[in-house]
Parts: C-alpha cells; structure tokens; sequence
C-alpha cells in the first residue's frame, strides 16, 4: 500500500504551544485518466507533452490508509476545538503543497458534532456506505462454481491466473 503515496504527520499546537493533536496525512498524486479508453489517453498523453500536470490533481487525505477513522487528537485536548484548528491547518499544509483536493476519511457518524468545526471551515460532508464483504467460502472454486455464470467462469483473465508463475496462493487468516 505504500506505492503512489507520499505521507507526513502534522502536529498540532493550541496557543500555549502545547501539542493537542498528531494528525496523519497521506498525498496522492492522481491521473484522472486512469480510466480512461486508450484512443483517449493517446490524445491526452500528446497535451501532457507541452501540459505535464494535464487531468492530473494532487489529493490530501488526513488519515491512516488503514486507520481507525478517528482525528488524532491527544487525549486532554477538547476534540471540537482540535478539529477547527485541523481544518485550518490542512488548508495552509494544501496551498504549500498547491493540492486541490482536500478530504478527511471513514469518519463515523457519531463524531458529526465533534467534527463540525470542518463544516464551518467550507468542507463538504459526503457519506458513502461502509462496504462489507463476506467470503464465506472454502476455496476459490466453490466461490467460482458457486457464484459465478458459466461464462464468467471461463472468462479469460481468471483462467490466466491459473497459469502464473510462481503460482497465486490463498492463505485463510483469522484476525
């Protein structure tokens, strides 16, 4: 998980210059086109000739990429005044860093108030659901034989997988 991503730590101070909260940041620096049909990205790759930062942005994420999804506030810190003073601080660490977008992660909706300080701040609050995924089987082929159309089954990429080398393995860990 470490390719393509670049990280810091931004460390907070409250007016006493007592540290109050130890924040992760992690920096992207997205292709828009990443998507794109190949007809597409030949045009685009010709502009990025003369336009080298052409459909590409610079994200800053203020959280682990496997994280607990809570701001990094210290403990005898109020975390409503931590959050306004993080807002403000991910948008001067974005503007020397020229980021154009700016996102917190995987926030509960519990924290809504403690994190309102961001709301105010002119961030933009969009939820997504949470996705769960149960692999409740005992091998790749009953998933296969199970789930999958015959024609899926039989789909070229996965049959491809058979043949590298070294072979893919699946290990089963209980965590």
């Amino acid at each position: 998980m470490l390719v393509g991503f670049s990280f810091l730590y931004l460390l907070l101070f409250d007016e006493q210059r007592d540290p109050v909260a130890l924040q992760p940041l992690i920096l992207v620096d997205q292709d828009l086109l990443v998507t794109a049909a190949a007809a597409i990205k030949a045009t685009i790759n010709s502009i990025r000739q003369f336009w080298p930062r052409f459909l590409r942005t610079r994200m800053l994420l203020a959280d682990c990429l496997d994280g607990d999804s809570k701001p990094g506030v210290i403990a005898s810190a109020s975390p409503r005044r931590v959050n306004g003073l993080l807002a403000e601080a991910l948008g001067v660490c974005a503007r020397r860093q020229k980021i154009s977008l700016v996102s917190t992660k995987d926030f509960p909706a519990g924290m809504r108030e403690e994190l309102s300080p961001f709301v105010r701040a002119g961030y933009t609050r969009v939820g997504f659901p949470p996705l769960v995924l149960d692999l409740n089987f005992k091998s790749f082929d009953q998933y296969m034989d199970s789930r999958l159309s015959r024609v899926t089954r039989n789909f070229t990429c996965l049959r491809r997988a058979d043949a590298t080398s070294p072979p893919i393995a699946l290990n089963v860990a209980k965590g």
